[in-house]
């Protein structure tokens, strides 16, 4: 088993100054695999030692621009450098409502092969690792992804999501939990969002009730990184870009 965490960009939407926005690299045994593309995405592998076409597919999360702003730049350095068409794998409901809009905002000429990932289906990422997805609260379809070896889970990752207590069921007993920290505590109450999570609340989940073995801070806003590095809660580990986690 052989698993390393490149962390791209560990911002959201606004990331913090010196951030990318969403996108995580999974290297494992037979597959390079970028999950989200946010801004920034392409050089941040250029920084990590990857070139364009060491990427074998791109999983988008959901619809929203920032997980996949990044896709234009990446399919741009891709065609200069002569690389085959992109494989894209987006979950079933989220391929129904990206697809096309996805087609026609990326650069013309540049192939990119749609690949649907229903529920309870999974991709071999070779070692005998496998990655499939698993829906969370947002506010449009979203499905983070579980990597896995066996009964062995081995990262959870949860796109953009609002507390939901069935997450920490889907968590429970993960080495990594890559969780959205995107709000500050008490921006507005907890109550708020119906889209995200505060970085106390995310701590709650993945530490507290699923007892990973370490959550990291993801879809930083420059209020929620000023708090998560404040805070230094156990067992939360906030990323600087181009972290890696080997799993």
């Amino acid at each position: 088993m052989s698993l390393s965490v490149h962390i791209l960009g560990a911002g959201g939407a606004y990331p913090p100054p010196g951030y990318a926005g969403p996108s995580l690299l999974l290297e494992a045994p037979e597959a390079r695999v970028v999950v989200d593309c946010g801004s920034s995405c392409c050089s941040r592998l250029l920084q990590a030692g990857f070139s364009p076409c060491e990427i074998d597919a791109v999983y988008v999360s959901h619809e929203h621009a920032d997980h996949w702003a990044g896709m234009g730049e990446l399919l741009s350095a891709r065609g200069a450098e002569g690389c085959p068409g992109l494989r894209v794998i987006l979950p079933g409901e989220v391929a129904e409502r990206l697809s096309s809009r996805l087609v026609e905002a990326l650069p013309r000429g540049r192939e990119v092969r749609v690949e649907v990932l229903e529920p309870g289906s999974s991709v071999a990422l070779g070692g005998g690792l496998e990655m499939a997805p698993f829906r969370v609260r947002h506010q449009v379809p979203t499905y983070g992804i579980l990597v896995y070896e066996g009964g062995d889970g081995l990262l959870a990752y949860t796109a953009d999501t609002a507390y939901d207590h069935r997450l920490a069921e889907a968590l429970r007993g993960y080495r990594i939990a890559v969780v959205d920290s995107t709000l500050p505590t008490g921006h507005g109450g907890e109550g708020v969002s119906e889209m995200h999570m505060s970085v106390s609340t995310a701590w709650r989940l993945a530490v507290e009730e699923a007892g990973v073995g370490i959550a990291v801070a993801f879809h930083l806003s420059p209020p929620s990184l000023a708090e998560a590095r404040r805070r230094r809660l156990p067992r939360l580990l906030v990323p600087g870009e181009l972290a890696v986690i080997n799993v």
